[in-house]
């Protein structure tokens, strides 16, 4: 891998990346996740005792989305990532950071209490900075609601922001069941065949809202669950294996355990392993960012997620090259605004609910 390709290629990588996160679903049918085996209800272990303590009657919670016709629900996401690699004696430094508005809206519910979902982001501004050690670059600036922030290389990225790009029909569980693209499905531009696999085939969690942090919604238990319970998701991703970019299915697992339940506010811990043995360095490192820690506040009664956390911290070694390294650490934080929020940057930021 030469220089010059390290030296250019990951300021894109480093900006787009940030919009991935954002997103929280993929644009191209190709880079879907894919269910790893037919979609079962998530299985749940229940409390382990410790030596000698009496099992007592635990009070157990339906955990649930509530979807309403009609409902707007909008979040206020932060991303940061620092990208740092070591190759041929040199380092360098990727900063990203971003700041975005996405939201969906209920466009139907069925009698089971599925939901429609139509996803979109509302804004997005993000910067980018680089480090070798000796200088640092000018910061790179996109911003969606600002005509002067707009670098020519990330244009494209306007496309994916304001119109809706899918709607995904979610059960209450927070499964995705089907899912309907809204713009044109880019071409693969590589088999014609696979050109036709576009996300409007709906195949059950083909069109899964996943992308480098975690699903859009989060997958609950089927059944009632008590503090201390922990719950399983298994599905499946894209890598690509250089150097002809040949994809690869990788298994990934999310952990959830339910650990609080305070003032009708749920408290779950979660976190994402790779369970695919792994021999390609260049694969991990695709993947690093994926192994991700953190929690979510789920609010009981009104179905709704109230925030995300999620971190990481994760290191390849000679994915450049022999005696190269990289090393990721992200933080990513979400909010639930007021159903209420404007589409403007200066819309109010309070939560649904004045509980904290």
């Amino acid at each position: 891998m030469s220089r010059q390709w390290r030296r250019t290629s990951p300021k894109t990588a480093c900006i787009s990346g940030g919009l991935l996160a954002v997103l929280c679903f993929p644009l191209f049918a190709e880079d879907l996740p894919t269910p790893a085996s037919t979609p079962k209800p998530a299985e749940t272990t229940a409390v382990e005792l410790a030596e000698g303590e009496s099992a007592a009657p635990s009070e157990k919670h339906l955990l649930a989305f509530k979807f309403r016709p009609d409902q707007v629900v909008r979040y206020e996401v932060r991303h940061e990532t620092e990208m740092t690699t070591h190759f041929s004696g040199s380092t360098e430094i990727a900063r990203n950071k971003s700041e975005s508005r996405r939201a969906y809206k209920v466009t139907q519910v069925t009698p089971e209490g599925q939901g429609d979902l139509q996803l979109s982001i509302e804004w997005v501004h993000m910067t980018a900075q680089f480090d070798n050690g000796v200088s640092k670059t000018k910061p790179i600036e996109f911003q969606s609601d600002d005509p002067n922030k707009r670098p020519q290389q990330f244009q494209h990225i306007l496309a994916t922001i304001g119109p809706p790009q899918a709607t995904i029909r979610f059960s209450p569980s927070g499964r995705p069941l089907k899912a309907e693209p809204l713009v044109p499905t880019p071409p693969s531009n590589t088999d014609p065949a696979k050109d036709k696999a576009s996300p409007a085939s709906g195949s059950v969690a083909a069109m899964a809202a996943d992308a480098s942090h975690e699903n859009y919604l989060i997958l609950l238990p089927e059944q009632p669950v008590a503090v201390g319970e922990t719950w399983k998701d298994r599905f499946e991703i894209v890598a690509r294996e250089p150097p002809d970019k040949i994809p690869v299915k990788i298994t990934m697992q999310r952990s959830f355990k339910l650990t609080e339940i305070k003032e009708g506010r749920a408290t779950i811990e979660f976190r994402t392993v790779i369970l695919t043995p792994i021999q390609n360095p260049a694969i991990s490192a695709q993947l690093m960012q994926r192994e991700t820690t953190g929690k979510f506040v789920f609010d009981v009664e009104q179905g709704l997620i109230v925030s995300r956390e999620a971190t990481c911290d994760r290191m390849v070694v000679d994915a450049l090259g022999p005696k190269s390294s990289t090393r990721a650490i992200s933080k990513y934080q979400e909010k639930l605004l007021t159903v209420t929020a404007t589409a403007g940057r200066d819309a109010p930021t309070e939560t649904t609910s004045s509980k904290q």
